[in-house]
């Protein structure tokens, strides 16, 4: 299966997620109300958070090893699964230990969660880096077809839990917790399954050198994770500070679409960067080129598809007063068109082993979105983050740009500007999806 067929079955995959993440944000609106929408989205900006500044950048660096060879995938799950358990017991020591307090108070802002309740949301930090490390190891390995069964199933799971231990049981805030932390549970361990019966000719034991190896790559590219974590979560705890959970109920509901869109480039990139890695520096620039013109046009199609409806759809599913969340909704899908165009370059970094670049940049431009989102909360409300959040994509963009026309020696439009085969690709592709309907 060729990259652009992969990247295509992604984008389905990922295109029929997002009618599910809406429908389960519904259900969580209709049964808690904006507040516990809000109280929901920013425990799941903390599991996210925990998850991602744990695992260390170390599904990127399985990426690289994967595709050229030198360790295989089991063997990279196999020395992952400590750093997870290492993560799971740091975590809960900050959560339940001496530091609870402050844990709460920087991590979980307005949010008042007893301590069960806190264990079954932070339950679901281990099973989310396993999750992450599986579907990119799927990816590295060329296998779309398990991705994205792997990612519809969780999506069903998750919609069909909350909608259950909501309406049938009665549960609340619980049910909702729990319907998220199962889901990644099944998920985490099915997608290790798929793993391990694609390789179970391959040794899986632990081993020091791996380890290191993954540690001396992932740390490289850890900077720009983090940072672009912060570029992308600071704005929920900025608003559960600055406004109310109430606020972050409305918010989350505008960036629902938005981090479902992004759910597009950021699964492509995977494919994108272990094609970069098995190439040389000029053959990688090109390719790069090419898949982020395409998705820079496929994301704003995307984007525009959402757009359109969103002033009708959102008061009509999720209740008149949810109103307030549009605006910041189609500024959220402006954002979200720049930021996947600059994930696909992110990869052509990371492909030719100078993945410290990304990490700059992205630090770069989230001060600039920090800052804008101080300034402006308090000033524009939601509306106002959701516009430092696209000056920030702004930037970020034309830093990765340039960045890429320096280091490839190619032109930054071939980057952008649609090219003849783009369109005779997506043609055929079109009519071959037409004829097998």
């Amino acid at each position: 299966m060729s990259l652009s067929r992969k990247g295509a079955h992604v984008f389905l995959a990922n295109w029929v997620v997002l009618p599910l993440q809406l429908l389960t944000g519904v259900v969580v609106v209709r049964a808690l109300g904006a507040e516990g929408k809000g109280t929901l989205a920013v425990i799941a900006n903390t599991v996210a958070l925990c998850a991602m500044i744990g695992h260390f950048s170390l599904p990127a660096a399985a990426i690289y090893f994967v595709r050229r060879g030198d360790y295989g995938a089991r063997l990279l799950l196999a020395n992952y699964l400590p750093v997870v358990l290492a993560v799971s017991a740091i975590v809960a020591v900050l959560a339940l230990g001496g530091g609870a307090a402050w844990f709460r108070a920087t991590l979980l802002p307005g949010v008042v969660l007893g301590t069960p309740l806190l264990l079954l949301g932070l339950g679901a930090v281990p099973f989310a880096m396993v999750t992450t490390f599986v579907t990119t190891l799927l990816l590295a390995l060329g296998d779309a077809r398990a991705y994205s069964r792997l990612v519809l199933t969780g999506g069903i799971l998750t919609l069909g839990a909350t909608a259950a231990f909501l309406f049938l049981f009665q549960w609340g805030l619980a049910g909702a917790l729990l319907a998220v932390t199962g889901a990644q549970i099944v998920t985490a361990i099915w997608g290790m399954g798929m793993v391990y019966r694609r390789t179970y000719r391959e040794p899986g034991d632990l081993r020091w050198s791996v380890f290191r190896a993954l540690f001396g790559f992932g740390l490289r590219q850890h900077g720009a994770s983090v940072s672009s974590q912060l570029f992308k979560r600071s704005d929920t705890y900025l608003l559960a500070y600055f406004l109310t959970p109430r606020a972050v109920g409305y918010y989350s509901i505008a960036s629902i679409a938005y981090e479902a869109i992004l759910s597009i480039p950021r699964a492509f990139a995977h494919l994108l960067t272990g094609e970069a890695a098995g190439r040389a520096g000029t053959a990688a620039a090109a390719l790069v080129a090419r898949a982020a013109r395409n998705m820079l046009w496929l994301m704003l199609v995307a984007a525009l598809l959402v757009a359109i409806p969103a002033p009708w759809i959102v008061p009509l599913i999720y209740g008149a007063d949810f109103s307030a969340a549009v605006a910041p909704l189609l500024v959220l899908l402006l954002a979200a068109v720049l930021v996947g165009f600059t994930i696909c370059l992110q990869t052509f970094f990371v492909g030719v082993g100078r993945p410290g670049l990304n990490g700059t940049f992205t630090l770069i431009a989230g001060v600039v979105n920090l800052v804008l989102s101080v300034w402006w909360i308090p000033r524009y409300d939601i509306v106002g983050n959701a516009w430092a959040t696209a000056l920030g994509a702004v930037v970020i963009a034309a830093l990765h740009l340039e960045g890429f026309r320096r280091l490839s020696h190619l032109p930054a439009r071939l980057a952008w500007m649609p090219r003849t085969e783009d369109l005779r690709f997506w043609r055929q592709w079109i009519l071959s999806r037409s004829g097998s309907a």
